[in-house]
């Protein structure tokens, strides 16, 4: 029996409860408070799978946050970010990463990538990468 087909079915079971745990997500009881939120947590709060969660999100954006990966970021945390990362215009990706995760993120490569940065790569070492913002990408 071939995988994809049994592959795609359970994709589409997935997706079907998503939207159906989505429609039972109680917006009020959410708590969006703070500058970084756990995604995985709300999701755990509400009995519900974490991609309901982010399907709700995405069809009731809050205004000041920005979902990136499984974790809603500040628009004010990010903007933090985007000021110390542009002090570092042009330096290696190391110190752009750590800056990245002193402010309390394991997963910094997805920050700088949401935030419009890109890592030019000059051969394998990653100390001898640079980051770059794109031109023409907000905050």
């Amino acid at each position: 029996m071939p995988l994809k087909p049994v592959v795609d079915y359970l994709k589409q079971l997935e997706e079907k409860i998503d939207v159906q745990q989505a429609e039972t997500i109680d917006g009020t009881r959410l708590g969006l408070t703070g500058d970084v939120i756990d995604v995985t947590q709300l999701a755990d709060e509400q009995s519900v799978s974490v991609g309901a969660v982010v399907r709700w999100l995405q069809a009731n954006p809050g205004a000041q946050y920005r979902l990136i990966g499984t974790l809603l970021i500040s628009e004010q945390k990010l903007r933090v970010i985007a000021e110390r990362l542009e002090a570092l215009e042009g330096s290696a990706l190391p110190a752009a990463l750590g800056a990245i995760e002193e402010e309390g993120f394991s997963s910094p490569e997805k920050v700088l990538e949401a935030l419009g940065y890109v890592v030019k790569w000059r051969g394998l070492d990653p100390d001898s990468a640079t980051i770059r913002k794109q031109p023409g990408v907000p905050l």
